[in-house]
């Protein structure tokens, strides 16, 4: 058994400074007013299933940040920043437990290298989104990320909820495998809610905190074991769920996991499904519950199995190329 090193060491080490923090404040305030419909545009999460390399983070950042600049009026853009990978079985579980990629789990050095990168990226101008799988982690993270999820393994976890009641920054909770979305939706009225939320301090104590709730939740559709769940009556249906629980009728939609099939190349036809579906409501006057895309996308198309050392290839789920992205977001621009 070995000790971690306490959060406010690597919160020292990689400070979160002023100007820092309310740059990330202003990332949060605008991904809400987006999710609310103040803001007009559209969210893009975009970026690999998992984060292999620091220095390929670093290379698709920089190109994104070229995008961001494109397209900032229409479009606002996110990077999937994703450190923990949750397995069905067994597996790599991702950068903050194998930074190596050795199959020999080091959290002490992808903990301290995942801190150093969000702060890199968040000095680079870059909104951070990563998922949540440990729920000690957000002790030595929270404070760089933008947006949270929580993945179809843990949509109904309680102690998730707990966490997510804790946190206050946008949170997406994703549809179950199975493709349940009351699970998600019981998930946005739980965190919602003040509850006791054991946790940890800067210092590594355990602590018992009293938790305010996180009203700045929404649904994430990624499709699940019956079938994709994007098709705009799919949709239309789920807003009309959320409205009878006196919740936000508004939803990310995934184009990658089970609403592709598992398959890469179905990611876009599916975005351009839903920027068709958000052009169409437009034209009638009305608002869509579409305010958030995701794309799993990379440096170049595919993947490889671990641990994987072509450059740019994802090396878990399969991602479209920085090229075909590019054309995405060209296409969704010139359609909103």
């Amino acid at each position: 058994m070995s000790k971690q090193t306490p959060p406010i060491v690597l919160k020292k080490k990689y400070p979160l400074s002023k100007n820092l923090k309310e740059r990330i404040n202003y990332y949060r305030n605008n991904l809400w007013n987006i999710t609310l419909g103040k803001d007009k545009r559209i969210i893009i999460f975009l970026g690999p299933c998992s984060i292999t390399s620091v220095d390929e983070a670093k290379e698709y950042a920089n190109w994104l940040k070229e995008q961001s600049k494109k397209f900032q009026d229409k479009l606002f853009l996110v990077m999937r920043v994703y450190i923990e990978k949750s397995r069905t079985t067994i597996g790599w579980k991702g950068f903050l437990n194998d930074p190596d990629l050795s199959g020999k789990e080091d959290m002490e050095k992808g903990i301290d290298l995942s801190r150093k990168l969000f702060r890199d990226l968040t000095l680079l101008g870059i909104p951070v989104a990563t998922e949540f799988v440990s729920v000690r982690a957000p002790t030595y993270l929270s404070d760089f990320i933008s947006w949270a999820a929580i993945g179809a393994r843990t949509a109904g976890s309680q102690i998730h909820r707990e966490l997510v009641s804790s946190l206050q920054i946008p949170v997406g909770w994703k549809n179950n495998l199975s493709g349940n979305v009351d699970v998600a939706i019981n998930s946005i009225i739980a965190s919602a809610a003040p509850t006791i939320f054991e946790g940890i301090d800067d210092s590594g104590n355990i602590t018992l905190d009293e938790t305010p709730g996180n009203k700045r939740t929404n649904v994430v559709l990624r499709g699940g074991e019956n079938g994709p769940n994007y098709s705009k009556e799919n949709i239309e249906l789920i807003s009309k769920k959320l409205k009878e629980k006196k919740l936000l009728p508004r939803v990310i939609v995934d184009c990658s996991h089970d609403n592709s099939k598992k398959d890469y190349k179905n990611q876009p036809i599916i975005f351009k499904n839903l920027i068709d579906q958000i052009k169409e409501s437009k034209k009638s006057g009305k608002e869509n519950p579409i305010f958030g895309i995701m794309l799993e996308s990379y440096i170049k198309e595919g993947s490889q199995p671990f641990p994987g050392r072509i450059k740019g290839v994802s090396m878990t789920d399969s991602c479209i190329s920085i090229k075909t992205t590019e054309e995405l977001l060209d296409y969704a621009y010139k359609n909103l």
